[in-house]
């Protein structure tokens, strides 16, 4: 016979890891556009005449963002230090103590045991997915931070006058090639131009 604490122990880690699967499904974000060299999969922004797009898309444009991505990855290369799996083994760790404890409290007496192990499996793999995804610098790929008393990135005049923006939802890193590369907006011309700070 099944005790009613075992019962609420499972059903409350049931409903954890089902809550972590639907914000893992929610928080997926589309496909990274394709690598440097081929056209830039996405529209541009409503509102963009085509003399803009073509503004944007030139050889000069592009020219001068492909030394923009490179000087960018060279500074990622020198000042970014990898977190990714810090963040995650110490949220596994933190989640999993917070799990047992609160599977141990909601269990029964006599259940407590499952309770411990079902609120730690589940804390454990929330936990991960939460630090997983823990704030990196945007000057830095997925999972990287700036090291200390890194130099700040600035291209220098060389490039011009381009201000490279974007919206907020868009991320320039796409790992290609078994590395990270830098790939500015591809409007980020005219989104500075319609878009100002």
């Amino acid at each position: 016979m099944v005790k009613p604490g075992f019962r609420k122990a499972i059903a409350v880690g049931i409903a954890t890891i089902s809550l972590f699967d639907s914000g893992l499904a929610f928080a997926q974000s589309p496909p990274p556009p394709p690598p440097p060299g081929t056209t830039y999969n996405m529209p541009p922004p409503p509102g963009m005449s085509p003399n803009d797009v073509a503004g944007e898309t030139s050889p000069p444009a592009r020219a001068q963002d492909d030394q923009y991505s490179y000087a960018a990855e060279q500074w990622a290369a020198q000042n970014c230090l990898a977190q990714h799996a810090n963040n995650t083994a110490a949220g596994a760790v933190i989640g999993g103590l917070l799990g047992a404890l609160v599977g141990g409290g909601l269990a029964g007496r006599r259940d407590r045991g499952a309770g411990v192990v079902v609120g730690g499996a589940a804390g454990a793999i929330t936990g991960a997915a939460i630090g997983n995804s823990a704030a990196t610098n945007p000057n830095c790929p997925p999972g990287y931070v700036v090291r200390a008393g890194a130099v700040p990135f600035y291209p220098g005049p060389v490039y011009g006058p381009v201000i490279y923006a974007a919206p907020d939802w868009y991320n320039p890193w796409v790992w290609y090639g078994r590395h990270w590369i830098y790939r500015p907006y591809p409007y980020h011309r005219y989104w500075y131009r319609t878009h100002p700070r």
